[in-house]
């Protein structure tokens, strides 16, 4: 039997209401030469169920992990089963354009040269809704401090700052990702490492003006605030450490306070204290480096002083 030319690697998790739809936008594709991989890693909701039941109607491979592992482990557990040339992640709760594969591997087939191609995302919200357009799959916040054109144009110093590019919008070469290696399973998430690998050992990228996927974009009110807020502080740390030497001094700072920026106030949000984060950070900045950016200590005292303020908000009404 002929391999086939794409393998498709989706790793879900708690996504019963739209781990089908994910499911089915890539069994749906017009190209054909593929092999469907879901992971269910350990959910707490009917994930499992749908995806068992899909993949015994439709014959994809489908595994359940009795425990939550995390993406990074779930990724390097389905590459080591894949057998296509080319690699597409997709999130349980995203799904693909009916065009979304043959588009793409027609580009790449053509490039040889090209190790990831990148395309356009269509932003939805939790019920489906179209609520935005992202070119080259750059997220806002990314193209709002650097108003690039497209994903060729970013470089090393950019990408630090803030994680550029959404999941949906690639497609790899299976040999990009070998020579990438496995993820990192300590870390949270995979992506912006992945994509800082790129830019930083200047692998050669594409953009293609076509729909890569759809992006479902939640609000805060659609998903709690995470509660792992330390693990995911450090997670970022690691990664902007891990591509410092490719990166000037100026913008490693500058990456380093954005992620105390960040982090201090998803912890005032969950009732932590901020000040953990600027303790930490001295182990990458000298403190006196942290507070002579005015800005970024009126940031973290305002942050501090809103905490305090609902302690002894909540003292007095006891």
């Amino acid at each position: 039997m002929e391999a086939p030319l794409i393998s498709v690697i989706m790793p879900c998790y708690n996504h019963e209401k739209y781990v089908e739809q994910s499911l089915r936008s890539v069994i749906a594709q017009s190209f054909k030469s593929l092999e469907l991989i879901a992971i269910d890693d350990g959910s707490q909701d009917g994930t499992p169920e749908i995806i068992r039941r899909l993949g015994e109607e439709y014959g994809f491979t489908f595994l359940l992990h009795k425990e939550n592992r995390g993406v990074c482990h779930t990724l390097n557990t389905a590459l080591e089963r894949a057998k296509g040339r080319y690699i597409k992640f997709l999130a349980s709760d995203d799904f693909l354009h009916d065009r979304s594969l043959s588009d793409f591997i027609a580009y790449m087939e053509g490039a040889p040269e090209i190790e990831a191609c990148f395309g356009d995302l269509v932003e939805v919200d939790k019920n489906g809704a179209t609520i935005g357009f992202l070119k080259s799959g750059i997220q806002q916040p990314f193209r709002q401090r650097f108003p690039v054109d497209d994903v060729t144009e970013i470089s090393v110093d950019m990408a630090l700052q803030i994680s550029p590019i959404l999941g949906p919008s690639y497609l790899f070469r299976k040999s990009l990702l070998k020579s990438f290696g496995r993820f990192d399973e300590t870390q949270i998430v995979e992506d912006w490492d992945l994509f800082l690998h790129l830019v930083s050992h200047a692998r050669p990228l594409a953009y293609l003006p076509a729909i890569a996927g759809y992006y479902r974009r939640f609000t805060p009110q659609d998903k709690p605030i995470r509660r792992d807020n330390r693990k995911w502080f450090f997670s970022d740390l690691k990664t902007v450490e891990k591509y410092k030497v490719y990166a000037a001094k100026a913008s490693f700072e500058s990456a380093i306070k954005n992620i105390v920026k960040l982090h201090a106030a998803i912890a005032v949000t969950c009732g932590e204290s901020p000040l953990f984060l600027l303790r930490t950070a001295k182990r990458y900045l000298f403190l006196w480096t942290l507070c002579a950016d005015s800005a970024f200590l009126v940031a973290i005292l305002k942050l501090y002083r809103k905490k305090l303020g609902e302690r002894i908000r909540n003292r007095t009404h006891r």
